[in-house]
């Protein structure tokens, strides 16, 4: 027999196998295989959606931190400004307090120098009425009686301011 020989029953009994193997190979493996693939599709487009809504949710997200944040500063700045407002105006109240104890420190102190000017006036009013009773009396030899003494000395005052006004 020759390799290029045709016979015809035994061409018959190659395809008739060659058709069952195919029926086998389709029924045994080409079907879960394709069952199988079909699923892992399945499972990775789930997966690339999920990954996408995942995607889309994480942007939102940021979307709402920054919302967030901005809101964040904002109420910073409002809250620095009305700190800054509440602080000048307690700066401004204790500046006018201040103020005012000086004004009364001051006043208390002139009043204080007033009364202590006044004090040595009079201080030196009576050292003068001493030293001139004494003068007067040395001079005249002799002491008057007080009401004597008490217009001389009243005498010689309004003179003696009298003199200083002028």
């Amino acid at each position: 027999m020759n390799l290029f020989d045709f016979y015809i029953p035994e061409w018959i009994f190659v395809a008739v196998n060659l058709a069952v193997l195919v029926f086998i190979l389709n029924r045994l493996l080409w079907k879960p295989v394709m069952k199988i693939l079909a699923e892992r599709q399945e499972k990775i487009t789930a997966a690339l959606a999920g990954a996408e809504a995942a995607r889309e949710e994480a942007r939102q997200f940021e979307l709402q931190r920054a919302e967030h944040n901005l809101e964040f500063e904002k109420s910073t700045l409002e809250a620095l400004k009305a700190a800054r407002t509440r602080a000048g105006a307690e700066y401004d109240r204790i500046i006018v307090e201040a103020e005012d104890k000086a004004r009364t420190i001051v006043s208390a102190a002139q009043s204080q120098a007033q009364r202590e000017h006044e004090s040595m006036l009079i201080a030196a009013r009576t050292e003068i009425v001493t030293a001139a009773e004494d003068l007067a009396s040395s001079l005249l030899g002799e002491n008057l009686d007080e009401s004597k003494n008490s217009r001389i000395i009243r005498r010689f005052l309004e003179r003696g301011e009298t003199g200083a006004m002028e």
